[in-house]
């Protein structure tokens, strides 16, 4: 019985850190509005560019499905923020 619990109580310490019921989600609001200021700055132009490139070498290489897929990718990449402010509400 002992050798069942203990790998149980185990991950339970482990993740007892990550554990936050109901605080409202301030514990990451520091990391989303990083997020969103990176993929809305340089950053995300940059990894538009090299997205948008990928895609023009993998259709050049004949992937056409990867090279679809990376293009709109790269043309949604800074968009993505503004999609989800628009549709969740972020009250911290």
């Amino acid at each position: 019985m002992t050798k069942k619990v203990l790998p149980f109580i185990l991950l339970l310490m482990a993740f007892n850190m990550s554990l936050y019921a109901g605080t409202g989600g301030a514990e990451v609001a520091t990391w989303y509005t990083d997020i969103s200021s990176a993929l809305q700055g340089s950053w995300g132009k940059l990894g538009a560019v090299a997205l948008i490139v990928m895609a023009l070498l993998a259709l050049k290489n004949g992937g056409i499905l990867p090279g679809v897929f990376l293009f709109f990718l790269g043309i949604s990449i800074g968009g993505i923020p503004a999609m989800v402010d628009a549709r969740y509400t972020m009250s911290f």
